[in-house]
């Protein structure tokens, strides 16, 4: 059964903002420091095995920050082929020392309550979980990050190409219903101000 020691995370990124604008969205402030640092932050504060983050090969500012909280980097060096290049990315790389399941979390969701993350772990080991346990809001009932995988499926997530992420694979996941403002991310301006 997986624990939070027996576990790796890997946080996403290396996107390209680009309904943001020109400037990174996951280094702008939002509640007094950068919109990554929260997520980050969250995790550093979990035993898991490993914690690494995926950054754009050119982004030495944001990997900067995710290393002064503990992560290690995984470079994306071709971040506009989507994120399932940074997910196999993340994924290759926790691979490499055999967890028994791996947490999945996008950088630019600053709401994600600790308490969420546990409950992925916890029930990751549940017979019905078919390895796969993704949130979802009690609203919006989507299946999505952050999410846990076992390893059963790593070699499934390390093959996939372009934006849809893990998508196809949500599909058969066990869902973990939190509430919609926990899996608020940010995409535009706007949302750092709402």
């Amino acid at each position: 059964m997986a624990t939070l020691r027996s576990t790796s995370v890997v946080v996403l990124a290396a996107g390209l903002s680009r309904r943001y604008g020109a400037s990174n969205k996951l280094l702008a402030s939002f509640g007094g420091k950068p919109l990554a640092m929260h997520i980050a932050q969250t995790l550093a504060d979990l035993p898991f095995s490993r914690r690494i983050a995926v950054c754009a090969e050119d982004d030495l500012r944001l990997a900067d920050l995710f290393i002064e909280r503990g992560f290690e980097i995984a470079r994306n060096a071709n971040p506009e082929r989507g994120q399932a290049s940074s997910l196999s990315i993340g994924v290759r790389t926790a691979a490499r020392t055999g967890p028994e399941a791996i947490v999945i979390c996008l950088a630019d969701m600053p709401f994600v309550p600790a308490s969420v993350v546990k409950s992925l772990v916890r029930m990751i080991g549940k017979a019905d979980a078919a390895g796969i346990v993704a949130t979802a809001g009690v609203h919006a009932c989507v299946a999505g990050p952050p999410a846990i995988f076992a390893r059963a499926h790593f070699q499934s997530l390390m093959s996939l190409e372009g934006d849809m992420g893990a998508r196809a694979l949500l599909r058969a996941a066990r869902i973990l219903p939190v509430p919609d403002e926990c899996l608020a991310d940010f995409d535009t301006r706007q949302d750092f101000t709402t």
